[in-house]
């Protein structure tokens, strides 16, 4: 009873700091649990169904600190019991992402029921395993293999709950994600538009679900230059939100930001810099200084910075950005590529070739351990 009370407490514990985006704050945690760390990273099958919780809580923090790597053979532990390689049974007419929800083929049943029947109050379901492996594998650019983890994941949902299930638009919007990275604008799209098609249509469209779906699309046209229809999403999702949850909503602070940067896109720097101000702010007021939101904001605000022409204020804001993230993260994280390619953008535009030079040279290697030699 002592050790279910403690992994009860554990897990609950890491789920806060993982909302809170601490993710050294988890691995250490983790790392310093004794037996339970032993367990997640040795392949303990025995004992993996209680601990599946910490499993996931502890593979997401590495795969957002730039340790993906090691993520995916921890959550494979996990993945592999509850679906063996030699009994899977997914139809290989239905490997692309393009075809209709409709059409995906059909999977053992039994063989499903029984992976569920053995797991009693845990958060993290086997079915969400397999996003979560996705997700590692895109954050690792193996696009293959996370497309297959997705696949398999979206069969089990439309199988168990229908395709019109919320829990399918989480899928399809990691989808999204994924396609996102491989700069498929069309399938992004069509991803991110289903995410929020099903939403809408079993929960309504004033829910924070639907304003999160909604917003990764905002997001997704931004990311392609579709700022116009951008811009429009993006006001719906912010004014929802403040309607719905208040100006103080722990959402807010990322549709403020979505706001500012397409604003800084537009070339509306005065009422970007004004959003992303809010951005920072409010996000400094809800998780604490230096968290990962504020650093985003801070990024943004270095962005228009240098629009304005303000380069030295620009780069104290990128090292600013770099050493919260740091701070928050550690050295090697998700957002590394964006930091690096805002501040070695900066120095080109200033003509600073050698502080370019210096900076990628330097950050190579870093670069190579999160994102992988390609």
């Amino acid at each position: 009873p002592e050790c279910d009370e403690f992994v009860h407490v554990l897990s609950r514990k890491l789920g806060l700091c993982l909302l809170r985006e601490n993710y050294l704050q988890v691995i250490e945690s983790v790392e310093a649990s004794g037996w339970v760390f032993e367990a997640i990273t040795g392949g303990d099958e025995e004992n993996i169904d209680e601990l599946i919780d910490v499993l996931a809580y502890y593979a997401c923090a590495l795969s957002q600190s730039g340790r993906a790597d090691e993520a995916v053979p921890i959550y494979m532990v996990a993945v592999d019991k509850q679906y063996p390689p030699e009994t899977e049974e997914i139809d290989d007419s239905s490997s692309s992402s393009g075809s209709e929800l409709s059409s995906i083929g059909d999977i053992g049943s039994e063989g499903k029921r029984n992976t569920h029947a053995q797991r009693h109050n845990v958060i993290i379901t086997d079915v969400m395993l397999l996003d979560l492996v996705g997700s590692a594998r895109r954050e690792i650019y193996d696009p293959a293999e996370a497309e297959e983890h997705h696949l398999k994941a979206l069969q089990m949902k439309v199988l168990s709950f229908g395709p019109k299930d919320a829990c399918v638009a989480y899928t399809l919007s990691e989808m999204g994600a994924l396609h996102e990275s491989k700069r498929d604008m069309a399938m992004a799209l069509k991803m991110r538009k289903a995410a929020c098609a099903i939403i809408k249509e079993c929960m309504g469209d004033r829910n924070s679900r639907y304003y999160m779906a909604l917003q990764a699309q905002a997001a997704c046209h931004w990311k392609f230059g579709d700022l116009e229809s951008a811009y429009a999403y993006a006001k719906i999702v912010q004014g929802g939100i403040e309607r719905s949850f208040g100006s103080r909503s722990e959402l807010l602070p990322a549709s403020l930001l979505l706001m500012g940067l397409i604003l800084t896109s537009l070339g509306e720097l005065s009422e970007a810099e004004q959003f992303l101000k809010r951005s920072h702010d409010l996000a400094t007021t809800i998780w604490g200084q230096g968290c990962v939101a504020a650093s985003n904001a801070m990024l943004g605000l270095a962005l228009v910075e240098e629009r304005n022409g303000a380069f030295e204020m620009a780069e104290l804001k990128l090292r600013q950005t770099m050493q919260a993230r740091e701070d928050m993260i550690g050295p090697l994280h998700s957002y590394l590529q964006q930091d690096l390619a805002a501040t070695s953008l900066l120095y080109y535009r200033i003509e600073a070739y050698h502080e370019v030079e210096d900076l990628l040279r330097t950050s190579l290697p870093a670069m190579q351990a999160v994102h992988g030699p390609r």
